[in-house]
């Protein structure tokens, strides 16, 4: 499988205040989809991305 056509789950880590790679190399984005709504729903951040990862900016938080 080639690098650029799997698929990472990043999530957010509040304690480290970034983003960490939690699942690589996922076939497809509805795999990886799956993976991110089973963080989600445990109230965490996460996002899916092509690999390689770029990772996302650090959420906002409103002063």
């Amino acid at each position: 499988m080639s690098a650029l056509s799997s698929f990472a789950v990043l999530a957010w880590d509040e304690r480290a205040g970034e983003w960490q790679v939690v699942k690589r190399g996922l076939s497809t984005y509805a795999a990886a989809n799956r993976w991110a709504v089973q963080f989600q729903a445990r109230s965490m951040r996460a996002c899916v991305r092509r690999e390689p990862v770029m990772f996302p900016a650090a959420p906002q938080v409103a002063a």
